[in-house]
């Protein structure tokens, strides 16, 4: 599970390997690209 936060307000909270995989809304948010 990870939590992204960004400018004060939480932007994703779920799971890492979905974050990760670049196909969450706040993939973008941290430069992660889906492959």
């Amino acid at each position: 599970r990870s939590m992204v936060v960004a400018e004060g307000r939480i932007v994703w909270d779920g799971a890492t390997a979905e974050l990760l995989s670049g196909h969450s809304s706040a993939s973008h948010l941290m430069g992660i690209s889906a492959r």
